[in-house]
């Protein structure tokens, strides 16, 4: 079911490397300019096993921030490098809320809030599974 607005949803799996932990099944990817900006705004809070993944783009190649304003819920959020290995980790980002700047950002990946605990720290490299 994609209960994102216009965010096509993706079968792969995001596993943590090291613990093989799986993280989301189900991955909305946010590719266009216009679903990178809206992310998860104006949307219902994310269910267990399901992410939003922001990648690529002119935006994201100088680094990236996120923030929560005009959202009801908290999100977990992992800001990773190019080799996809966990540079920031915010975990239960509450509404109206902005992170910093993290420069070397290529991938964002927000989680339901308290998805990301023992299983995340940074420095984890994670993968996406077909």
């Amino acid at each position: 079911m994609n209960r994102g607005r216009n965010l096509p949803e993706v079968t792969t799996r995001l596993i943590a490397v090291s613990t093989g932990s799986v993280l989301a099944w189900r991955i909305r990817e946010a590719t266009t300019a216009r679903q990178r900006f809206r992310g998860l705004l104006g949307t219902p809070r994310l269910a267990p096993g399901e992410c939003l993944l922001i990648t690529g783009g002119a935006g994201l190649r100088l680094g990236a921030s996120v923030h929560t304003f005009g959202m009801s819920y908290p999100i977990d959020v992992l800001f990773c490098d190019s080799l996809w290995t966990v540079i920031q980790r915010i975990a239960c980002m509450p509404p109206r809320r902005l992170s910093r700047w993290v420069v070397r950002a290529r991938h964002i990946v927000e989680l339901p809030g308290g998805t990301v605990d023992a299983r995340v720290r940074e420095g984890e490299r994670l993968r996406l599974q077909a």
